[in-house]
């Protein structure tokens, strides 16, 4: 009897919440290229989805970055009792060409599995996360699992981090991955119109016409780890 009212009360409120299965993050996921040549990419938050934020490589993503799981903590966090879902706010999963963030939320019917699978370091596309992957925010808190490529920030409305990438012939790097929480200001006139994308001077080649120089950079990074 509890799961059914649990069920119609869930149903109930998806009906009152116009649109929630054509919504999407709260802004455009992209990535570019800075003056010097590095990637740089911004992922913004879906609160209202089933599911992840994604940002492949439709989106610019330049690929051969090493696995790994990043925790965004909760401000209110009480790691005294163990470390538990609901001390998170997001977790981003970085794969070889495609970042996902999961947000908790009611909507987000999975994040208790993709909670379990990074606080263990599960397999990322059947592979282990990668120790080089440290995309987090140092020193990790008291608290929590350490594990290699798994990594831990504070959760704020944004959150910069670093991923890193790699190739078997030996190239390495860094790019800088924002991560966007803030909720969009409510204008009170209907809907809550997504936050723009921002367009910093560091990413005007990508919205200059620069996508052949992100396609040509991404297409190295393929060449370098098959010939190796």
């Amino acid at each position: 009897m509890r799961k059914f009212v649990a069920v119609c009360c869930l149903a109930l409120g998806l009906m009152i919440v116009p649109g929630v299965a054509a919504a999407g993050p709260i802004g455009t996921n992209v990535c570019g290229l800075n003056s010097a040549g590095g990637g740089e990419c911004d992922i913004f938050a879906d609160y209202t989805s089933n599911g992840a934020s994604l940002l492949g490589i439709a989106e610019g993503n330049l690929g051969s970055y090493l696995l790994g799981y990043t925790f965004l903590l909760n401000a209110t966090a009480d790691l005294t009792d163990g470390f538990q879902a609901e001390d998170v706010a997001h977790i981003l999963v970085i794969h070889d060409s495609l970042f996902e963030l999961f947000s908790n939320t009611v909507f987000n019917l999975g994040f208790g599995d993709i909670f379990a699978a990074a606080s263990s370091a599960a397999l990322i596309d059947g592979i282990s996360p990668s120790i080089g992957q440290l995309a987090g925010c140092p020193p990790s808190p008291a608290g929590v699992p350490s594990l290699g490529g798994v990594g831990y920030c504070n959760n704020g409305d944004l959150v910069t981090v670093y991923a890193t990438w790699g190739t078997l012939a030996g190239d390495a790097g860094q790019d800088l991955l924002r991560i966007h929480t803030a909720l969009p200001p409510d204008t009170g006139g209907g809907p809550t119109d997504p936050a723009p994308v921002p367009e910093p001077g560091t990413l005007s080649l990508f919205f200059l016409g620069g996508s052949a120089a992100v396609a040509s950079l991404r297409r190295r990074r393929r060449e370098a780890q098959t010939q190796a």
